[in-house]
């Protein structure tokens, strides 16, 4: 598992079967894309996920914390601060999620920068929180790679990076709205 390498946890999850999700191990329905075991059980691994993965063909979730921090925003604000240059020119693992989300993995954190938290859609994940990565597929389509790990220079973003971008972002959209 590639995951385990960059030394991000891991959770099996179940699946979706394009009507419900469910447990490949059991088949049995769950309510939605739920670890399988319990969320303290995340590992980066490699024996403890070839087990899980060789069980079934579970999806995989990924536990912010121990080792990134994970920045959610609407993909339209995601797609606006990968424009700027301070964003351009030191990427970091983004993921889209097919939900309108964007998910930028970063350095750790524990708080967002001041001009960042008074946006409610814009949002740090907390520690322990999972989320699903390629090459899962949720209720609405497949998650993917928009900038992928293994093409990130520098591995994991910088946050002051990624939150200059999304700053920037803001800014330049409060601008464009109050120029009409």
């Amino acid at each position: 598992m590639a995951y385990a390498g960059y030394g991000w946890r891991v959770l099996p999850g179940a699946r979706w079967n394009g009507r419900m999700y469910y447990r490949p191990d059991s088949g049995l329905r769950v309510p939605g894309l739920l670890p399988v075991v319990p969320r303290i059980e995340a590992t980066a691994r490699h024996g403890q996920i070839e087990r899980w993965w060789t069980a079934a063909p579970f999806s995989v979730l990924l536990a912010a914390g121990g080792g990134f921090a994970a920045i959610s925003v609407p993909a339209e604000l995601g797609v606006a601060a990968a424009r700027f240059s301070v964003f351009r020119d030191a990427p970091t693992p983004t993921l889209v999620h097919p939900e309108g989300r964007i998910l930028f993995l970063i350095e750790p954190i524990t708080v967002l920068r001041l001009e960042l938290r008074s946006f409610r859609s814009v949002f740090l994940l907390e520690p322990g929180a999972v989320f699903p990565a390629p090459p899962t597929t949720t209720g609405t389509g497949p998650v993917r790679w928009w900038f992928p790990p293994d093409a990130c220079p520098i591995g994991l973003g910088s946050s002051r990076v990624v939150q200059e971008a999304l700053c920037q972002a803001i800014s330049a959209v409060r601008y464009s709205q109050m120029s009409r």
